[in-house]
């Protein structure tokens, strides 16, 4: 089941190439949609997939490039981001979460 709705979420985006296609791209390319592929399979297998109607194709990878950025000017530093992956799949599932219910909560005065 969780293979279908990744396979879904790869398709709604635009993530699915042949093979050939695949592999003609350049590596920082394969790399880039590599990481997309499975940050939105973790966010099918978290639960947070019900949310990625916020997200477009190019907010996306945005959001990847901007990571990438934060990558570069945090190395050799105490912010320095052990796994890029990971940094970006947390960056993903913040801005799905990112003003999600609590809205409720708020008072009037």
């Amino acid at each position: 089941m969780n293979e279908e709705k990744i396979i879904d979420v790869l398709d709604k985006f635009e993530l699915i190439y042949p093979k050939e296609i695949a592999e003609s791209m350049r590596d920082d390319i394969q790399e880039k949609f590599k990481t997309v592929c499975y940050a939105l399979a973790l966010a099918v297998k978290e639960n947070v997939s019900h949310l990625l109607y916020k997200m477009n194709r190019d907010k996306i990878f945005s959001l990847y490039d901007e990571c990438k950025l934060r990558e570069q000017e945090y190395k050799d530093t105490d912010n320095e981001i052990i796994s890029f992956t990971n940094y970006f799949y947390k960056s993903l599932k913040g801005q799905l979460l990112k003003s999600e219910g609590s809205s409720f909560l708020c008072l009037k005065i």
